[in-house]
């Protein structure tokens, strides 16, 4: 996989001379990432981490330094080992030339010197064990796991609020047959959020929903049906007008 992570690069030069003399210790020695300091003070980039700036490729850290990274709107994981570089900076084992700097809830990453990207923390603090706990399952398949994960970025529970990616969740665990996330995809396409209003599979997932036993899909599915029979009642009578 080509890792953009790693090989994106910006204009913006490095200014810090402490950031230039760590690159040099690294480079010049021969050093890597991983013989300084390895598993100090990884704590306070545990949690998961996305790119700004309209490039949203992802990386998670775990309470070991064991890490995952995605690239934008995949779920396959390349793993990867952070380690505690000194000064809020941090490298990556499997990757020489990269540094990446800590300030509060955000990383600015370096690579040969130069910003490459930004990251901002999708995950709490406080909660970040739970959260990639949570993670791994879903990634592992676990459609509980995936479900859950899915209201959590859609209510913003944990997490940073984000639809798009409660959607993907929901998918995935809906595809597996839970009936919660059929329940929520179903709403979803009935309402148009964040993806075309689709009445053929709001009604569709409703159906699955309430096959399944969600509680309150019976009646949405029983809404649906008759809004559809209603809507191709309309069809006919506009399209075959009476004389």
């Amino acid at each position: 996989m080509s890792l953009h992570f790693f090989r994106r690069s910006r204009k913006n030069s490095i200014n810090s001379g402490s950031m230039r003399s760590l690159l040099a210790t690294i480079f010049v020695l021969g050093l890597s990432p991983s013989s300084l300091a390895a598993g100090e003070k990884i704590e306070a980039i545990v949690g998961e981490w996305i790119g700004t700036g309209g490039y949203e490729e992802s990386f998670s850290v775990d309470s070991t330094g064991q890490g995952c990274y995605r690239e934008p709107e995949s779920t396959e994981c390349v793993e990867l080992s952070f380690t505690f570089l000194g000064d809020n900076q941090y490298g990556i084992a499997e990757v020489e030339n990269i540094v990446l700097e800590l300030n509060g809830n955000s990383i600015t990453g370096y690579r040969d010197g130069e910003i490459f990207g930004t990251y901002q923390r999708v995950s709490s603090v406080n909660t970040e064990s739970e959260f990639q706990a949570l993670f791994r399952k879903a990634e592992e398949g676990d459609p509980d796991a995936q479900f859950i994960l899915g209201e959590w970025y859609e209510t913003g529970d944990r997490v940073e609020l984000n639809i798009d990616a409660a959607l993907h969740w929901y998918r995935l665990a809906a595809e597996q047959g839970h009936a919660g996330a059929q329940f929520k995809l179903s709403i979803a396409y009935r309402d148009g959020l964040q993806v075309e209003r689709d009445h053929f599979l709001a009604t569709q997932w409703a159906s699955k929903a309430e096959q399944g036993g969600y509680p309150e899909a019976g009646e949405l599915h029983q809404t649906l049906m008759l809004q559809g029979i209603g809507y191709a009642i309309a069809r006919r009578f506009f399209s075959n007008p009476s004389p």
